[in-house]
Protein backbone atom coordinates (compact mmCIF):
# COMPACT_ATOMS: atom_id res chain seq x y z
CA UNK A 1 0.00 0.00 0.00
CA UNK A 2 3.06 2.01 0.91
CA UNK A 3 4.24 1.90 -2.39
CA UNK A 4 1.04 2.86 -3.91
CA UNK A 5 0.58 5.61 -2.23
CA UNK A 6 4.26 7.30 -3.34
CA UNK A 7 3.40 6.90 -6.78
CA UNK A 8 -0.07 8.61 -6.34
CA UNK A 9 1.91 11.42 -4.47
CA UNK A 10 5.20 11.39 -7.20
CA UNK A 11 2.26 11.67 -10.26
CA UNK A 12 0.57 14.43 -8.45
CA UNK A 13 3.64 16.21 -7.68
CA UNK A 14 4.54 15.80 -11.84
CA UNK A 15 1.42 17.48 -12.43
CA UNK A 16 1.46 20.50 -10.38
CA UNK A 17 4.35 23.21 -9.41
CA UNK A 18 7.02 21.84 -6.57
CA UNK A 19 6.47 24.34 -3.81
CA UNK A 20 9.21 26.56 -2.97
CA UNK A 21 10.80 28.96 0.02
CA UNK A 22 7.69 31.18 -0.34
CA UNK A 23 4.84 28.08 -0.15
CA UNK A 24 6.81 27.14 3.24
CA UNK A 25 6.68 30.70 4.91
CA UNK A 26 3.15 31.01 4.09
CA UNK A 27 2.23 27.53 5.43
CA UNK A 28 4.52 28.85 8.43
CA UNK A 29 2.48 32.12 8.68
CA UNK A 30 -0.85 30.19 8.33
CA UNK A 31 -0.58 29.32 11.70
CA UNK A 32 -1.48 32.25 13.28
CA UNK A 33 -5.23 31.43 12.50
CA UNK A 34 -4.85 28.99 15.21
CA UNK A 35 -3.83 31.08 18.16
CA UNK A 36 -7.36 33.64 16.54
CA UNK A 37 -9.00 30.05 16.39
CA UNK A 38 -8.17 29.61 20.32
CA UNK A 39 -8.66 33.09 21.35
CA UNK A 40 -12.04 33.28 20.07
CA UNK A 41 -12.84 29.90 21.67
CA UNK A 42 -12.14 31.60 25.03
CA UNK A 43 -13.56 34.35 24.25
CA UNK A 44 -16.71 31.47 23.99
CA UNK A 45 -16.41 29.90 26.45
CA UNK A 46 -16.56 33.40 28.64
CA UNK A 47 -19.15 35.37 27.50
CA UNK A 48 -21.63 32.86 25.89
CA UNK A 49 -21.25 30.09 29.06
CA UNK A 50 -20.22 26.79 26.33
CA UNK A 51 -21.75 23.75 27.47
CA UNK A 52 -18.52 21.51 28.35
CA UNK A 53 -19.74 19.31 25.44
CA UNK A 54 -19.21 22.43 22.99
CA UNK A 55 -15.54 23.03 24.42
CA UNK A 56 -14.58 19.71 23.93
CA UNK A 57 -15.95 19.73 19.97
CA UNK A 58 -14.29 22.93 19.33
CA UNK A 59 -11.05 21.84 20.96
CA UNK A 60 -11.41 18.72 19.30
CA UNK A 61 -11.96 20.28 15.70
CA UNK A 62 -9.10 22.85 16.70
CA UNK A 63 -6.86 19.84 17.51
CA UNK A 64 -7.81 18.05 13.71
CA UNK A 65 -7.29 21.36 11.85
CA UNK A 66 -3.62 21.82 13.22
CA UNK A 67 -3.20 18.00 12.69
CA UNK A 68 -3.69 18.59 8.87
CA UNK A 69 -1.99 21.86 8.65
CA UNK A 70 0.97 20.71 10.24
CA UNK A 71 1.02 17.63 7.39
CA UNK A 72 0.19 20.18 5.18
CA UNK A 73 3.54 22.46 6.14
CA UNK A 74 5.82 18.97 6.26
CA UNK A 75 4.97 18.21 2.70
CA UNK A 76 5.45 22.24 1.90
CA UNK A 77 8.81 21.64 3.70
CA UNK A 78 9.99 18.30 2.00
CA UNK A 79 9.30 19.47 -1.29
CA UNK A 80 11.06 22.80 -1.00
CA UNK A 81 14.22 21.04 0.42
CA UNK A 82 13.62 17.82 -1.95
CA UNK A 83 13.38 15.40 0.64
CA UNK A 84 11.43 11.68 1.05
CA UNK A 85 9.81 10.86 -2.07
CA UNK A 86 10.65 14.50 -3.37
CA UNK A 87 14.18 13.69 -4.24
CA UNK A 88 14.59 12.99 -7.72
CA UNK A 89 11.84 15.81 -8.64
CA UNK A 90 13.49 18.53 -10.54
Amino acid sequence: MAQGTNEYRLQRIRRASVKDRFDLEHEITRLYNFGENLKTLNEGVVEQSLSNDEIANAIEGIRVLLDLHTHKLFDTMSQCFKLDGYKDIN
